[in-house]
């Protein structure tokens, strides 16, 4: 994988970049290459052009495993934190839709980027043991250096379950399930040995060495129901609003923090020690113009028009960067900290934080 400061890229015979999913050339450019490397004696000597992209002579497919060469860019482009979605595949007809194993490519992305942090965004809890998470989860900030985020939800992805064959409980039942899992990491990451017999998990002087790097590590519970917040106002550092809140605009959102306030409040926590996230949907171009297109393109096989859609959508980050910007103060306006943003459509990720670049020093 590349350093920062190299770009790579997937080209066809005559050196044109390809789109997501089709097969050519893995092409490199940058000043940490080498002659030595390539198979092409042309190329040798292309390398020590400025600007050339060099062939490598190997056959690839730009999809998510180039995932950490993006991470990079985003933290060129200012964005200081990055979540990973915690999914096996996207719906039951992506069988062409890559999706990596969260926690492996964390594991991957800790070694390979140097800033920014990183995360699971957030971490459904049945898919793992919760000891084998906690160890998991000290590895990941202790190789990353400290810059694990670790979010946990309850599950819902019922479809997921059941084609994996994981047991997908009442919605109860997951949520103390988590508080349950929550319990068992933290007293893992604190502890040298560990014990805890919960109503659906337990453990027994368990071990985990080394603990992470960070203590505590930032724990962050997602989801909208009240019962999941108040997990978040007994149990962690930051709750992310979920489930289609945010897209309802920031008067939903503004709703859903005073509810979250009332709950702080009847555990005996100060509301404002709790640090508040919205995931957003987000479709930026370098002006109006390509934001409309990408807008377009999301749109096209559902049906409908980009202004009917958006306009369902009021919360919906869309437009030029500058009116992003707008946007995204709204939220901050009403106590949001911080935007996990899902960037669509899905291939354009590198184009929209490059025009999310120019208004990210503003938002700091």
């Amino acid at each position: 994988l590349p350093m920062p400061s190299t770009e790579i890229a997937i080209k066809d015979e005559a050196g044109c970049d390809l789109p997501l999913g089709e097969v050519g050339e893995i092409c490199v450019r940058g000043p940490q290459v080498t002659p030595g490397y390539w198979q092409r004696p042309e190329d040798s000597a292309r390398a020590f052009w400025p600007g050339a992209w060099l062939r490598t002579g190997d056959v690839g497919r730009f999809a998510q495993w180039m995932v950490a060469h993006k991470y990079v860019t985003e933290y060129q482009a200012g964005l200081l934190a990055r979540g990973h979605a915690d999914h096996f595949f996207l719906d039951p007809d992506s069988m062409a839709t890559s999706c990596f194993e969260a926690w492996t490519l964390l594991a991957a992305l800790a070694v390979r980027t140097r800033s920014i942090r990183i995360g699971s965004m957030v971490t459904a809890q049945s898919y793992r043991n919760p000891a084998l998470l906690a160890k998991i989860a000290a590895g990941v900030d202790v190789m990353s250096g400290g810059r694990l985020e670790f979010g946990l939800g309850a599950g819902w992805k019922d479809f997921e379950y059941r084609a994996y064959g994981y047991e997908f409980p009442s919605a109860a039942d997951r949520v103390t399930q988590m508080n349950e899992c929550l319990e068992i990491c933290t007293r893992m990451w604190s502890e040298d040995r560990a014990t805890y017999r919960g109503k659906h998990y337990r453990i027994d002087d368990a071990l985990c060495a080394p603990k992470p790097v960070q203590r505590p590590l930032p724990v962050w519970i997602g989801g909208k129901m009240p019962r999941v917040m108040r997990s978040a106002a007994r149990s962690a550092h930051w709750f992310n609003l979920g489930g289609g809140v945010g897209a309802r605009g920031p008067e939903a959102v503004a709703a859903a923090m005073r509810q979250l306030d009332e709950i702080c409040r009847a555990v005996k926590r100060d509301p404002k020690t709790l640090g508040r996230s919205v995931f957003l949907g987000c479709t930026v171009g370098a002006d109006r113009k390509r934001a409309d297109e990408l807008v377009t393109q999301i749109v096209a096989e559902r049906g409908s028009d980009g202004a009917s859609w958006l306009a369902a959508r009021p919360g919906y980050i869309a437009g030029a960067p500058q009116e992003a910007l707008a946007r995204l103060r709204a939220f901050g306006r009403i106590g949001i900290a911080h935007v996990n943003l899902q960037l669509q459509p899905f291939g354009t990720e590198r184009e929209q934080i490059a025009a999310l670049a120019e208004i990210a020093p503003a938002l700091r």
